[in-house]
């Protein structure tokens, strides 16, 4: 995937005046990987290794099922921003929706969270 979104780069080099090129590659990034599942899922190819899993569900079991109970938006601006430390404009430029969007998708993300784990924990 890494190497799929620097060849992009170079094929749109130079990118406009003032672009964030770090912001760009996440999204290219990010895209190509969404792209990549989806054909993988079509075909049949999709599997998932065991050490990725492994990592998550020692690191906090129930935060990460909880996780993978919410939409691709919702949690793709949930790692963006809690996990790599993006702001809330560069995660909506990344992903081409408004700030309003991501606020709000960041908004339900962590109140569906919280209900979710506070069950778990009762």
């Amino acid at each position: 995937m890494a190497q799929q979104a620097l060849l992009r780069a170079t094929e749109r080099w130079p990118l406009p005046t003032g672009s964030d090129i770090q912001a760009w590659l996440a999204v290219v990034g990010v895209r190509l990987a969404i792209d990549e599942r989806r054909r993988r899922r079509r075909w049949g190819f999709l599997t998932i290794r065991d050490t990725d899993q492994e990592w998550a569900m020692t690191t906090d079991p129930d935060l990460w099922s909880a996780m993978a109970g919410l939409d691709r938006p919702t949690r793709a601006a949930l790692v963006l921003t809690v996990l790599d430390g993006y702001t809330q404009d560069e995660v909506a430029a990344m992903l081409s929706v408004p700030r309003g969007t991501v606020a709000s998708w960041l908004s339900r993300g962590k109140a569906r969270l919280r209900s979710v784990l506070e069950k778990d924990r009762a």
